[in-house]
C-alpha cells in the first residue's frame, strides 16, 4: 500500500513481502531512485515522485461535512448527512477512479462529475464539487494512534457508542456493534474469520473476507469522521483482530 505520510510517500508491505538490498523491510520512502523487491522477484524502481497540489472535495447544500474524495462519499434520500465511505443502503454514491469521479444511482447510467460543478439527487440535497489545496497536514497518516484522547466506550452487544472527552461521539448498531461487543468482551485478538463466522453464520470464503474487509474499513471511516483514532480496531498480518485500547480508555460492556 501507498501512504502519504508526513515525510512524504511510503511504500507499506502489508504482508510482509518485500526487501532492499537482500533483507527483509515492511516499509520504504518512495524517493526518487529507491528500489525494492516484491513478492521475492518483482523489482520496483522508483522512476518519480509526484504529490497533488490540489484535491477535489465533495460540499452537500444541506448540512454534513466536507468530504474528500480520496474516498467514496455515500449519500441517503433522507435527512442524514453523506459520509465518506461505501453503504450499500445509500441512495448515491461518488466513486473515483482513472476517468475521474462519477455519480452512481440506482437505475440511472454514471454521471461524470467535474471540478465546479453543482448537482442535485432526487429525494435529498444535492452538493457542489470544489478544488481546494492539498495540505499535508490533512492528508498525512500517523504511524501511531493517538492516545492522549481518552475514550469511553459503553457496548451493549446490539449498540456500541464511543465518546471522545472532547464531547465528539459516534454510535454503531448491527454487524459493526457486534464486532467490537465480541472483542471487548472477551479482551483478546480474534481471528477475522472465527468474527466473518459470529457475524454472518457461513464458513469463511473469498465472500465473506470482501464483506468483512468492507465492514471494517466502514466502522474505521466513522470513526475518523468523528474524529476518533481509527485503530481503535486493529488488524495484525496473521489476520487477528483485536480492540486497542490507550491508558485512559474507560470500557463499559453492559450486554
Amino acid at each position: 500500500m501507498v501512504s502519504r505520510r508526513r515525510e512524504g510517500l511510503v511504500l507499506l508491505a502489508l504482508r510482509g513481502r518485500m526487501s532492499v538490498d537482500g533483507k527483509p523491510r515492511t516499509r520504504i520512502s518512495l524517493e526518487l531512485g529507491a528500489r525494492a523487491l516484491l513478492a521475492g522477484f518483482f523489482p520496483l524502481v522508483v522512476a518519480s515522485v509526484h504529490l497533488p497540489t490540489q484535491r477535489l472535495v465533495v460540499v452537500p447544500e444541506v448540512g454534513g461535512a466536507h468530504l474528500p474524495l480520496s474516498r467514496i462519499v455515500t449519500f441517503y434520500d433522507d435527512s442524514r448527512p453523506p459520509v465518506g465511505w461505501f453503504d450499500p443502503d445509500g441512495a448515491a454514491h461518488i466513486l473515483g477512479g482513472a476517468q475521474g469521479p462519477r455519480l452512481r444511482r440506482a437505475g440511472h447510467p454514471d454521471t461524470a462529475l467535474v471540478a465546479g460543478g453543482t448537482y442535485a439527487l432526487q429525494g435529498s440535497a444535492g452538493f457542489k464539487l470544489v478544488t481546494v489545496e492539498a495540505s499535508v497536514s490533512e492528508a498525512s497518516t500517523s504511524d501511531q494512534g493517538n492516545f492522549d484522547q481518552s475514550l469511553k466506550i459503553i457496548v451493549r452487544f446490539d449498540t456500541v457508542h464511543i465518546a471522545s472527552e472532547g464531547g465528539k461521539g459516534v454510535t454503531f448498531d448491527g454487524s459493526a456493534a457486534r464486532i467490537i461487543s465480541e472483542l471487548a468482551e472477551i479482551k483478546a485478538p480474534l481471528a477475522w474469520s472465527e468474527l466473518a463466522l459470529i457475524l454472518w453464520d457461513s464458513p469463511p470464503d473469498d465472500a465473506s473476507r470482501h464483506r468483512w474487509d468492507q465492514l471494517l474499513l466502514r466502522i474505521r471511516s466513522k470513526l475518523r469522521a468523528a474524529g476518533i483514532r481509527a485503530d481503535l480496531l486493529r488488524s495484525n498480518r496473521k489476520g487477528l483482530v483485536e480492540l486497542v485500547l490507550g491508558p485512559g480508555d474507560k470500557l463499559l460492556v453492559k450486554t
